[in-house]
């Protein structure tokens, strides 16, 4: 009997060394995920601050235009339009600040909860992994010490078989230990996709519904110039080739013709 427990249990420890490095690399992995949690946690944190940063920044400079109207009183209409947008901007930033909290910083935070757990269990293994080691140790002296003539008395043959009986039950809590660690850890690393797709969709579609929003908004602003005989949709480098030739004729003044362009 004695042997088929020691020949099982030399098994299950040839397992277990056989499973070290998978688990060593699981542990490494979870550890990685858990400083990747942090890194998105602290990303999502910074695109809030930025996000709630930019009706403030535009509402800036839109009042600094409606301060100075009188210089250009046929955009009124156009600025009164565009003041209503920068508030209703203000609240669509706000939301979407909200989703970045609540689709992916949070999620990730309820991640990172479960590191501390494993690490108790990944420390509670290191302590099995040093009581085995002290064991071994204590046992090789106690066998060395045993092999010398006359010194096989039967308080040292009790102590060598309480060595050996614990080594064996702390083998065996090892084992244990260790095989539950890289089952659970690999089904861990299995559902992180999992975990992480609604989240990153959710995302999307919030970011898809907020610049849709802001380009219904935006378009108000724009629909202001609509009467105008010259509206068409333009590009960004149209308009400032517009701006370029006006600024052509405003320099052919005689007042300003001696300016030279920078």
């Amino acid at each position: 009997l004695n042997k088929v427990m020691s020949s099982r249990a030399s098994k299950r420890q040839s397992v277990v060394q056989a499973d070290q490095p998978e688990l060593d690399r699981q542990v490494a992995a979870l550890q990685h995920l858990d400083t990747c949690c942090k890194e998105i946690c602290s990303g999502c944190k910074t695109a809030c601050q930025s996000l709630k940063k930019c009706a403030p920044a535009e509402w800036e400079l839109v009042m600094g235009l409606m301060q100075h109207s009188d210089q250009f009183p046929e955009l009124q209409a156009c600025l009164d339009q565009w003041q209503g947008l920068v508030r209703a901007k203000e609240l669509a930033y706000d939301q979407l600040a909200n989703h970045i909290t609540r689709f992916v910083a949070k999620p990730m935070a309820q991640l990172q909860r479960i590191q501390p757990c494993v690490a108790r269990q990944v420390k509670r293994r290191e302590r099995k992994q040093s009581e085995e080691a002290s064991l071994e140790s204590n046992l090789a002296k106690e066998e060395a010490k045993s092999g010398t003539a006359g010194s096989r008395t039967g308080k040292r043959l009790a102590t060598l078989a309480y060595l050996r009986r614990d080594l064996e039950s702390t083998k065996s809590q090892l084992a244990q230990l260790n095989e539950a660690l890289l089952t659970d850890l690999q089904a861990l690393q299995a559902a992180r996709p999992d975990y992480a797709r609604p989240c990153v969709r959710a995302l999307a579609q919030a970011e898809a519904q907020h610049f849709d929003q802001l380009a219904q908004l935006c378009a108000r602003v724009s629909d202001c110039f609509a009467a105008e005989e010259d509206f068409i949709c333009l590009t960004a480098d149209s308009y400032a080739e517009m701006t370029k030739d006006r600024l052509k004729q405003i320099r052919a003044l005689s007042i300003v013709a001696d300016t030279t362009d920078s």
